[in-house]
């Protein structure tokens, strides 16, 4: 997908919307059965950003994983255990915070995109219940 919206003039093919829309919710389907590596994320978000004219079709695939992780915290529904931090990665990234040596700063829209759901993420975060199962999950990762 990455090479179909690096095509010359891509926005101006009338499917275009529609083709990265499609393309979004395959990879909401993709966050829940897969494991995501965070530099596919990054490329594939990029690319969309840089090949859409309109704002909001930029932030298209970037809404779409903000979203899923927004809504397996509201509603439990579960992602693959490494996609959680691969998204929050995603997001600190385009915040600017420094993830990784080898990654260099990708404009995704991320930060953006988290905003509006901050307060259920501090809710979230607030759950006495979520920060025991945290505790045992990062206990459990780090051995």
């Amino acid at each position: 997908m990455i090479h179909v919206m690096r095509v010359q003039n891509f926005a101006t093919f009338k499917s275009s919307v529609s083709l990265v829309e499609a393309y979004s919710k395959w990879l909401t389907e993709v966050l829940h059965d897969c494991r995501v590596d965070l530099r596919d994320l990054l490329a594939i978000c990029t690319s969309c950003n840089r090949a859409l004219i309109r704002e909001r079709d930029k932030q298209l695939l970037t809404r779409a994983i903000v979203n899923e992780l927004i809504q397996s915290i509201k509603f439990k529904y579960e992602l693959v255990e490494s996609n959680y931090l691969t998204i929050v990665e995603f997001i600190l990234q385009d915040f600017g915070e420094e993830i990784s040596a080898d990654f260099d700063q990708f404009n995704t829209g991320a930060s953006e995109a988290i905003r509006p759901f901050l307060s259920d993420i501090l809710e979230f975060i607030a759950d006495l219940h979520v920060l025991s199962k945290l505790k045992v999950f990062f206990l459990f990762n780090n051995n």
